[in-house]
């Protein structure tokens, strides 16, 4: 097997691993993920494969030769693992769950396997380690720099905020035996950590399982003198683990400080492109801990590295960049710099659409997510007509994928027929906006009936926008069933902490609910849900859209006029 011929096998082999996970009952969730990554991963390779095929490249075929063993062996334990399911016997049912975890680790394997072979092939082209990087861009060092300083001042201000170090860590979301798990891994970190930065950090994390652990017996001591023989703490750039977001969280703000101190180490020997890899995927976990200025400037960082890395190789980091691109506009808008984020999805739909042209087949599904998100960020600025020429460009590519393939591109297709329902809405086509907001929740509701946990957060978002189609055409009766159903939906999400307790989304829904409740007389609940809702938007004052200001506006104008009444 070489690379020219193996890797459309290899994609065949992770379309059959997906479609059987999608009918696999037990632990569904994971193994879903899990493969549906394995599948990006694969078509990432096949993208790559079809700009810049080698012959040549004797360590790769190896890998693949590999790889594809590794596809059927996964393959080979479904099958097994479904001859468990099926048997009653009580001891066949343990032999299922010990199938599926080996599964699930053997994807994990693939998976960093696959990211290894794309690295192994780019550095082919372009062999660029991090301190050539260091030495040759001082600018990107001292980004660099700047970036570790101020996240060392973050650990530094957190060490007297125990709740604080506990949401940058993850450890909120642990379970008792979890936190044990953190820290002995955290206190085996420290031993074997060389740098000041590293030892800063491990130490407000151990510090901050203590404290969440208070007196819970630890059957092993977090201050350990000697490292076991063999450990290291280096953490690998390819060590991904797409089954669980929130352990992705955990290690993360101590890898990123790792992967930033590699540009004042002249020795550090990582691929650039590897680096460039890890930070990508890095740089939304830090959103999720709440540290939206410190991700722009990874994601600016991010952009520039990769930006050096192409000069010279046409356009073999196009993808990247417009990756690169797409996780700078979403950064941009987090902190409220729409102007910025519109730039920069600009340029990375530009990109798309000049890879799409040679490849549509590669690169049409990216393509329709960047016009999506060019469609959110150019209503953020209130460009509503120019948002509607690029959502229905998305919802055409969509439609025709998911006519292909709707368990794979049902999901996008749904996500940008609610935001065409809403730029229709914002443009006063109403009729319009009900029929894409109701194709919408159609979809969204049968993907939730399959996997909850994954859909139930859009789903809400979807229940509110078809409550304020209907509320527009004067539908009272429908848009009060919907909004109640949104609204329901958000509070179990809160509950379970699936969302946060100042959700933007959730403000949007209590916003629909208080003008329901308003239009059809209940003047009292209106009040009490139109202040909830002014909390939540007021949290978010500094990084609101024009959209969103309008409606805080307004919102606070029917505060008033129902508190007269």
């Amino acid at each position: 097997m070489d690379f020219a011929t193996g890797i459309p096998d290899l994609v065949e082999r992770a379309w059959k691993i997906k479609e059987a996970f999608e009918e696999y009952r037990e632990n569904q969730t994971t193994l879903y993920r899990l493969s549906a990554e394995l599948l990006d991963d694969v078509e990432e390779l096949e993208s790559l494969r079809k700009g810049y095929v080698s012959n040549n490249l004797p360590t790769l075929d190896h890998n693949l030769s590999l790889l594809k063993s590794g596809f059927e062996n996964v393959l080979d334990r479904y099958e097994k693992l479904l001859v468990q399911q099926q048997r009653k016997n009580p001891l066949y049912k343990g032999l299922a769950l010990l199938t599926t975890k080996k599964i699930k680790d053997e994807i994990k394997d693939l998976n960093n396997e696959i990211a290894k072979a794309r690295s192994k092939f780019l550095v082919r082209t372009n062999a660029q380690i991090v301190a050539q990087t260091s030495a040759a861009f001082p600018e990107i060092r001292a980004e660099a720099t700047n970036l570790a300083h101020d996240l060392g001042g973050i650990i530094q201000a957190a060490q007297k905020d125990p709740a604080q170090a506990g949401r940058l860590f993850g450890i909120d979301d642990m379970n008792t035996e979890r936190k044990k798990k953190s820290l002995k891994k955290a206190s085996l970190d420290l031993a074997a950590a060389s740098k000041d930065a590293d030892v800063r950090a491990l130490s407000l994390k151990i510090k901050a399982l203590e404290h969440a652990l208070d007196k819970e017996p630890i059957i092993f001591s977090p201050n350990r003198a000697a490292v076991p023989e063999g450990y290291s703490s280096e953490y690998i750039v390819y060590e991904h683990d797409y089954s669980d977001p929130k352990r992705k969280r955990e290690d993360a703000l101590v890898e990123i400080i790792s992967l930033l101190h590699m540009f004042d180490d002249h020795t550090s020997e990582m691929p650039t492109i590897a680096w460039f890899y890890r930070a990508l995927t890095l740089g939304r976990v830090l959103h999720d801990i709440g540290l939206h200025s410190e991700a722009l400037q990874l994601e600016r960082l991010n952009t520039e590295v990769i930006q050096k890395l192409a000069e010279g190789h046409g356009n073999l980091y196009d993808p990247d960049l417009a990756a690169s691109l797409l996780n700078l506009s979403e950064s941009f808008s987090e902190v409220g710099r729409h102007e910025e984020a519109l730039e920069a999805i600009q340029k990375a739909v530009s990109i798309m659409q000049g890879l799409s042209e040679k490849d549509k087949d590669g690169f049409n599904p990216v393509l329709a997510g960047c016009l999506h998100d060019l469609s959110v960020h150019l209503s953020n600025l209130d460009k509503h007509k120019e948002a509607l020429e690029a959502i229905k460009k998305a919802v055409t590519i969509n439609q025709a994928l998911s006519e292909k393939d709707p368990d794979r591109f049902n999901p996008v297709l749904s996500d940008s027929l609610h935001q065409l329902s809403f730029i229709l809405t914002n443009l006063d086509r109403h009729k319009e906006a009900l029929e894409a907001s109701q194709k919408a929740v159609v979809i969204k509701q049968a993907l939730s009936k399959k996997h909850p946990d994954r859909f139930n957060p859009d789903l809400a978002d979807f229940l509110n926008g078809l409550s304020c189609s209907f509320l527009k055409l004067g539908r009272h009766a429908e848009a009060t069933v919907h909004i109640q159903e949104s609204i329901a939906l958000f509070e179990s999400l809160l509950k379970e902490k699936q969302i946060q307790e100042y959700d933007r989304n959730f403000g949007r829904a209590l916003e629909t609910y208080s003008d329901v409740l308003e239009v059809t007389g209940q003047h009292r609940k209106a009040l009490e849900i139109a202040r909830k809702a002014v909390t939540i938007f007021q949290k978010h004052s500094g990084i609101l859209s024009q959209v969103e200001k309008r409606d805080l506006d307004v919102l606070q104008r029917r505060i008033a006029r129902l508190e007269f009444t």
